[in-house]
């Protein structure tokens, strides 16, 4: 440090001592730049240079040859490229219902179909077009975590990108949670109806079981699994005849004053490296959203389905080991349609 002479270097020392030394492009940019790559291009979103037949994304100047470049230039574009006129649904916008209709489908479909190559899209809400391409990208991308898999999957077949399938021990991108300061808000973002539930203050672990081969994964998608031994051994004696992904809440618990522990408490099972010595940490898990069953991926189902899917996985099941919430809270929750 005392040979240092400007803040560059400064920043480029202490980052490298902390392991924290960022020298790539954010998931986002990487995202757009595989959907760029890989999906036909459209009017009013990728600039067209007639200089070098280059397409640029949202960019006066062409990324290949600086030349200034204008949107308004479709008479050279049609000297090139075919143009595809797309009428785009008012769904689109909210693209759950839109994923929901299965007649959309075929929209989606022909949308892949088109060769970027030879040929361009125009359409009357173009962002829509192409926001449905990045949302395609990034649900495919959620699934397999991984950018090198995925782009070879679209490289061999644009259509991998309506796959849903998991992949067992490569964990999947959580959904978060959004804040809102009131129940109308909240219902204003969910919609109706919802489904109401307890928040507590744990860990998230995506248990992932192949017949009692198990991994266990926090929200960072980092493999914790030597942090929770009994959790392993709650799943091998329970659930060895099944294979699943499932999303819980881990959270520690003093079984003798019946209360929950502060988060921070629960965290030192995370940061220790020997285990035994916090092995006094008591845990309790919840389950509440099941992903996968058997081989067969749940994601694209409705969650009242997979609820009931995890209230007759644990209601019906006579346990060996008890390591989970006490089942009658399965019975708490409710769903409402009139708030």
């Amino acid at each position: 440090f005392l040979s240092i002479s400007t803040g560059v270097e400064y920043k480029f020392l202490a980052r490298f001592l902390i392991d924290d030394l960022r020298i790539g492009v954010s998931t986002g940019v990487l995202k757009e730049a595989c959907v760029n790559a890989f999906f036909p291009k459209i009017i009013g979103i990728h600039n067209y240079c007639e200089k070098c037949d280059y397409f640029s994304l949202n960019s006066k100047k062409c990324l290949r040859c600086s030349m200034n470049i204008s949107k308004d230039n479709e008479r050279e574009i049609i000297k090139h490229y075919k143009i595809i006129e797309i009428s785009t649904p008012k769904e689109i916008i909210g693209l759950d219902s839109f994923f929901e209709k299965k007649e959309k489908i075929n929209l989606i479909n022909f949308l892949l179909r088109i060769d970027k190559k030879s040929q361009i899209i125009k359409s009357e809400k173009p962002r829509e077009i192409y926001n449905l391409f990045l949302n395609l990208f990034e649900k495919r991308y959620n699934i397999i975590n991984n950018f090198e898999i995925v782009l070879r999957e679209i490289k061999k077949n644009k259509f991998s990108v309506l796959e849903s399938n998991i992949i067992l021990f490569r964990p999947i991108k959580s959904m978060l949670g959004t804040r809102k300061n009131t129940i109308k808000e909240a219902f204003e973002l969910s919609n109706k109806p919802a489904l109401i539930d307890f928040k507590y203050d744990g860990l998230r672990l995506q248990i992932h079981n192949d017949f009692g081969k198990v991994k266990l994964f926090s929200r960072s998608l980092e493999d914790i699994t030597k942090q929770f031994p009994e959790v392993l051994e709650y799943i091998k004696n329970n659930f060895s005849d099944l294979s699943f992904v499932i999303d819980s809440e881990c959270v520690g618990y003093d079984f003798t004053s019946k209360k929950f522990l502060d988060f921070q408490i629960l965290s030192k099972r995370i940061l220790t490296k020997n285990i035994e010595e916090v092995s006094k940490i008591n845990i309790v898990v919840r389950f509440f959203d099941i992903l996968m069953l058997n081989g067969k991926s749940l994601i694209d189902e409705k969650y009242s389905i997979r609820r009931e899917l995890i209230k007759t996985l644990m209601l019906n099941r006579k346990l060996k080991q008890r390591l989970l919430f006490d089942v009658k809270e399965f019975n708490k929750y409710k769903y409402n349609f009139e708030y």
